[in-house]
């Protein structure tokens, strides 16, 4: 056939739809490995536990929940969510899609102010929890792949907060780390703050004037003011803690009424400065971490974890003093059945709402808000360079 004959069209016009679709094709591919560059893991190595979350990061998208499941024994998943239940926020900051996170009760501080290192038990439950990690990172690496999806790694951040810092043996620890395969890093307690505001941030995406973010560790505690973009304009990391004041105070079972008036006024004394020195009081006051989620689990009776049911809920300084009334008539034991409450969180749980007490009555505030989002989405915005 030559050109202008009766029939060229149609095939020219077929051809072109071929390339076309093809073209579209190509454009959803590159989308799709685009995407796939942006997945990043971060690690966060804790005083109480040990946490992985693996999300996609942008610089800013849509919002979502996610649902998350709670495990009753000590050393397993604490709350694991699945790649059914993504949790998109989307803030000044940027936005953290999470595809897959766990928690696991390690216990890195327990015993540490008394010895001053990390203990054989806790090495092996913190080596556990980080092969446990790799291979959810495998498993996310295949899921990705059979959606199309292939992505050649996943970029991992490893940080060790207050217990690393504290612990005589850590560089061993860490040593030992390394040779398995986890490079990880020891961040000061500034940096820290840091991270954590940024991450709890994003997971708010309005929010008044000044606000101070309230993370209550297993060994420290890091308050942060700043504005709803992302400036800090004070930080401090205090040597306060749910495991620390726990095992600095209350040495009872259950603790006695001189023990809770002690470690009342232990918090007090550490962050009553800080507050005081505060230039102006902030808007909004936000918690995060396990002591805070944990405060509206129990509040709640949220037997299986979710975090569209904690996250942005509001807890009363009334609330929060009836539950570590409550808690701390009871002995271990009887806390461990309390339900809401992590088996493996019950020995440091009422340390852990004094010290959010004890900053809610340094504010002269009524209630705060508590957050689902902290330092490990710090993490993944800073290593995509995003925030």
């Amino acid at each position: 056939m030559t050109p202008g004959e009766p029939g060229m069209i149609p095939a020219r016009q077929e051809a072109q739809g071929a390339l076309g679709e093809q073209a579209v094709q190509a454009a959803q591919v590159t989308q799709d490995i685009q995407a796939t560059r942006t997945v990043r893991a971060a690690i966060d190595l804790g005083t109480v536990t040990s946490r992985l979350m693996i999300g996609r990061v942008a610089g800013g998208a849509g919002c979502g929940s996610a649902g998350a499941e709670a495990s009753a024994t000590e050393g397993v998943v604490e709350h694991s969510s699945t790649a059914g239940g993504k949790r998109g926020v989307a803030a000044a900051c940027g936005s953290v899609e999470v595809l897959e996170q766990s928690v696991i009760i390690t216990n890195l501080g327990e015993g540490l102010a008394a010895s001053g290192i990390i203990s054989s038990a806790a090495r092996e439950k913190l080596i556990g929890a980080l092969l446990q990690f790799r291979e959810t990172l495998a498993e996310v690496k295949a899921r990705l792949a059979c959606e199309g999806r292939g992505v050649l790694d996943i970029p991992v951040k490893a940080v060790a907060t207050s217990a690393m810092r504290d612990a005589t043996n850590a560089q061993d620890v860490l040593r030992e780390l390394d040779e398995l395969g986890f490079a990880v890093e020891v961040i000061s307690g500034s940096r820290e703050a840091e991270l954590s505001f940024r991450g709890t941030l994003s997971g708010f995406s309005e929010l008044p004037g000044r606000v101070l973010t309230i993370d209550v560790g297993g060994g420290s505690t890091e308050l942060i003011l700043g504005t709803s973009s992302a400036q800090i304009l004070a930080s401090h990391s205090f040597d306060l803690g749910s495991r620390r004041s726990t095992e600095q105070f209350l040495l009872s079972d259950p603790p006695s009424a001189a023990e809770l008036s002690a470690a009342r006024e232990g918090a007090r004394e550490q962050i009553a400065g800080f507050i005081a020195s505060l230039p102006k009081r902030p808007a909004e006051a936000i918690a995060v971490a396990g002591t805070a989620t944990s405060a509206i689990t129990i509040r709640d009776s949220i037997r299986v974890y979710d975090s569209a049911l904690v996250h942005g809920r509001r807890l009363s300084a009334e609330e929060l003093d009836a539950g570590i009334a409550r808690l701390s008539v009871l002995r271990l034991e009887e806390r461990k059945l309390v339900a809401g409450l992590h088996p493996g969180r019950a020995p440091v749980i009422i340390g852990g709402l004094i010290i959010l007490s004890a900053v809610l009555k340094a504010l002269g505030k009524d209630s705060l808000l508590v957050s689902d989002t902290d330092i490990l989405q710090g993490i993944l915005l800073e290593r995509a360079k995003i925030c």
